[in-house]
């Protein structure tokens, strides 16, 4: 069960939002409070594993959710009744919501809000789980200068993190990651994200060399590739599908790069970005591998990439990690030129 504290002020927009999380089996509102302070003290009693909290609270949602990130230390996501300002996004990013969700007090709009705190839930770190750290630890050359990359939208982030964080500090080939994702929210998502792994995580930049078990997350509304030298490149060309970054150029790019070992991992998210990009990997020698259906937020991206045959493998999360080590963390796989069995 996911217990959630809810923050809002409005009684009518609070009770209607209780209504709709206590009807599903695996959320609870623990906890209800009507501002910053009230927040504070509900939130070291109750415990939950999500904080909700109103973007129109009168006290000021950032002022909210920086004291709730600063004292307790929770997941917090943020909900609007309509769309805020890029402003106030670039405020509740940097006091350290995880993100934003557009409330219809309807089914659609419930159905999306528990999926974010579902999502929010599952990759939230738990202090009685030691997550594996690379610093102090020393990075092996990576076999045949293995590249990982992974393509994650609705839902990613907390999926994203359990992989990334249950990879052992020895392992060494880098990750680039395209996450789909509202602008405003990127440093915030990047330093949450290297907070939770414990291993280098930044925005890439153009014409950066891949150095080993450094995360390298696409820039916002750039995409993101990866040259056959081991150079980021980042390009304003034209969006592909309605999206910049594209999942597809990245992985398409590593399909050119046919000299390294190469592993490509599509994530949970709406749309099929990506599904074409990794069947060109596949097809020049890559692994591929596509999150299974049901640990998904959102099962689209992965959808697309096995209904077109793009997926050497479907796997879950907690499987990921094990593959990407077996894969690109060890001596034991040579060259990216087999497949294993597909499960698709």
């Amino acid at each position: 069960m996911i217990a959630v504290l809810l923050v809002e002020y409005y009684e009518p927009v609070r009770a209607a939002l209780q209504r709709a999380l206590d009807g599903e089996r695996d959320l609870a509102v623990v906890a209800v409070a009507r501002g910053g302070v009230e927040a504070l003290r509900v939130a070291r009693k109750s415990r939950p594993d999500v904080i909700l909290v109103g973007a129109s609270l009168p006290d000021g949602a950032a002022r909210v959710v920086a004291e709730l990130k600063r004292q307790v230390g929770t997941p917090i996501i943020v909900f609007g009744e309509g769309q805020l300002p890029p402003a106030a996004i670039h405020a509740l990013s940097r006091a350290g919501a995880l993100d934003v969700v557009r409330l219809h007090l309807g089914p659609r709009g419930s159905a999306e809000l528990c999926r974010a705190l579902r999502a929010t839930a599952a990759g939230a770190p738990r202090p009685e789980v030691e997550v594996p750290r690379a610093s102090g630890a020393v990075l092996r050359t990576p076999v045949d200068g293995a590249i990982v990359a992974v393509a994650v939208s609705t839902g990613g982030p907390p999926v994203l993190a359990r992989i990334l964080g249950e990879l052992p500090g020895s392992f060494a080939a880098p990750i680039v990651v395209v996450q789909h994702m509202t602008e405003g929210f990127l440093d915030q998502f990047v330093a949450w994200l290297g907070g939770v792994v414990g291993r280098p995580v930044k925005v890439a930049e153009d014409g950066e060399q891949l150095a080993p078990g450094c995360v390298y997350v696409a820039p916002c509304d750039r995409h993101l590739g990866v040259d056959e030298g081991g150079q980021l490149r980042v390009t304003d060309a034209p969006a592909i599908g309605g999206h910049r970054p594209s999942a597809d150029v990245l992985f398409e790019s590593l399909a050119r790069c046919r000299e390294r070992v190469r592993v490509g991992v599509i994530l949970t998210g709406m749309g099929s970005d990506g599904a074409r990009g990794l069947k060109a990997l596949r097809s020049s020698g890559g692994h591929t591998i596509a999150q299974e259906a049901t640990s998904c937020a959102v099962y689209g991206m992965p959808r697309a990439a096995v209904e077109l045959g793009a997926a050497d493998e479907v796997a879950g999360p907690g499987e990921i990690a094990a593959r990407l080590v077996a894969l690109a963390g060890g001596a034991s796989i040579a060259t990216g030129g087999e497949h294993a069995q597909g499960s698709e």
